[in-house]
């Protein structure tokens, strides 16, 4: 099996993780600093982490709102981000998740590294729901 390729995606940052072969385990990868990058830029940044990395499917955090769980701002950039991750060619799944940024500053993880971080709770929560399939 390819790996998998966890994404946190943010304005400021984007996180990444990775999947092991097998696909079982998520790792942080890396954070990409968006700054004044064109989406065009941050896709082909991410082609080539997923040709070197042998990704052979995406899956991107879904941020809801906390209030019934209805879609925010960031929601739909997020949705947007997703479409534009068609150019890759690769399945892409959308992964709901809730605090995963939070989360992953409760641990030792340096503050530059807590995107990474994040990316790989939404990944392994991603990996972690396809074990029962």
């Amino acid at each position: 099996m390819n790996r998998v390729l966890g994404i946190d995606y943010g304005t400021s940052r984007i996180g990444l993780a990775l999947s092991d072969e097998r696909g079982k385990i998520a790792f942080p990868h890396k954070v990409i600093i968006v700054r004044k990058k064109l989406i065009g830029e941050i896709i082909k940044k991410l082609r080539e982490i997923c040709i070197k990395e042998s990704v052979s499917e995406i899956v991107v955090g879904l941020p809801r709102g906390l209030s019934g769980m209805q879609d925010t701002e960031m929601t739909k950039s997020v949705r947007e981000f997703a479409d534009a991750l068609a150019a890759l060619r690769l399945p892409v799944h959308l992964e709901e998740e809730f605090l995963s940024t939070k989360e992953a500053s409760r641990g030792p993880t340096a503050k530059s590294h807590i995107d990474a971080s994040a990316a790989a709770i939404i990944l392994q929560s991603f990996l972690d729901s396809q074990k029962d399939l």
